[in-house]
């Protein structure tokens, strides 16, 4: 059986040919290719590059769902908005019930 130091040795011969270099990284760049190609990530790649979409019912109905839900919070704004002036309101209110306890009766 070959030992590691072998398999270095063989490495090192071969990189001492010409044009071993270049061999080396086109298989390694082809390799790397051929991996990405039949990856879950190369799939969603090739599908967006080529213009088709691919999307599910679950996924559609969550889809829909969220842009229903994000709609819903557009007006959350004006809402905050709106119970900030009526907080404003009951806190004047309650100011001047209170101020009127504190001062003397009208003569």
């Amino acid at each position: 059986m070959p030992s590691r130091r072998d398999f270095v040795d063989l490495a090192l011969r071969a990189a001492a040919l010409p044009g071993a270099a270049e061999f080396f990284s086109t298989w390694a760049m082809g390799g790397t290719v051929f991996l990405l190609a039949i990856s879950p990530v190369g799939k969603a790649l090739a599908a967006r590059i080529s213009g088709k979409k691919h999307v599910d019912d679950d996924a559609a109905e969550d889809l829909t769902e969220l842009r229903r839900e994000v709609e819903d919070m557009r007006h959350l704004p004006e809402q905050l908005s709106e119970l900030g002036e009526r907080v404003d309101f009951l806190e004047r209110l309650v100011a001047k019930q209170r101020e009127a306890e504190r001062l003397p009766p009208a003569r």
